[in-house]
């Protein structure tokens, strides 16, 4: 095993890698951009050589067969009812850690006073949906009536389950109070994970990728190919030319590209035909896109 460096320049920031060449993989260990990749050429086998001018270890690929994406997401549940959970455990557990992130006892217990008010409202709204969805009910056999049935009872609603005032901004606050112990000089990675405040990582296979497009006319006329990123270095451009074949006609590193090739002769028209695939570190990944196809106009 042996370690390798690659010193590249992204989007203007430096960057500097440390991997490992282990049998017939290279694995990238640590990235300025926390990115995680497993890069293959056709056989398995990686290529690299000496850059004596950088005078550093600079990797060299033929083809990307498979990348892995490691990517992390937010922290914080989109949705209610994993937010409910997730309050508890930070509530739960900020006691053990606020003597190491400078938290003061009032945010302690501001933040768990804050997490029981949130599971009471989430347990009256749950109680509410319920006794709605029975007085619904109870209304429309009122209405209506049923056969065997002549008295009905109103169902009642159902009591609230904390009581006094709640203060407005539960999760602004628990959000800043986040951000202060990430930015902490002795924050460590392994008790984010326990507080439930770093993202689970998601992984996203390169090979699965299938670009989507559009086309719309500008400039007179010419086709506008309209795609999205995400997260790729860039796209390669095909058209089909008069005998049937996919020509590569550009790379577009930013949305969107402009085909400004010739338009047919005045008064006649023309079907035009592309496709695309994402390119990342101007190597070819993911599948190409379907086809679309555009009328121009002389």
């Amino acid at each position: 095993m042996e370690d390798v460096y690659d010193d590249t320049e992204d989007d203007g920031v430096a960057s500097r890698r440390r991997g490992t060449i282990h049998g017939r993989h290279l694995r990238v260990t640590e990235d300025v951009t926390t990115m995680t990749e497993d890069v293959y050429d056709v056989t398995g086998a990686p290529h690299y050589s000496m850059d004596a001018a950088k005078n550093a270890w600079v990797i060299y690929f033929l083809i990307i067969k498979t990348i892995n994406l490691m990517q992390k997401n937010y922290y914080l549940p989109r949705g209610d009812k994993e937010k409910d959970p997730w309050l508890q455990n930070i509530a739960a557990k900020l006691p053990l850690y606020a003597a190491k992130y400078n938290i003061s006892q009032e945010d302690v217990m501001g933040t768990q006073t804050d997490a029981v008010a949130f599971d009471g409202l989430m347990q009256y709204k749950t109680s509410i949906e319920a006794y709605c969805s029975g007085f619904f009910g109870f209304k429309d056999l009122a209405r209506d009536g049923a056969k065997g049935i002549d008295i009905i009872q109103m169902p009642m609603p159902p009591t609230p389950m904390f009581n006094g005032p709640i203060r407005a901004g539960i999760f602004a606050r628990v959000i800043a109070l986040v951000a202060r112990i990430k930015a902490h000089p002795n924050y460590n990675i392994a008790d984010g994970y326990d507080l439930g405040i770093e993202g689970t990582e998601k992984v996203l296979e390169f090979n699965d990728l299938k670009p989507l497009f559009s086309i719309r006319l500008v400039n007179g006329g010419h086709p506008e190919l309209v795609w999205k990123k995400k997260g790729m270095s860039g796209i390669e451009i095909q058209k089909e030319d008069a005998d049937g074949n996919f020509i590569t006609i550009g790379i577009d590193s930013s949305p969107n590209y402009i085909d400004m090739a010739a338009l047919p002769p005045k008064g006649t028209s023309a079907v035009w035909r592309y496709r695309i695939i994402y390119l990342y570190k101007d190597q070819r990944v993911g599948q190409w896109s379907d086809v679309v196809s555009v009328t121009v106009m002389g």
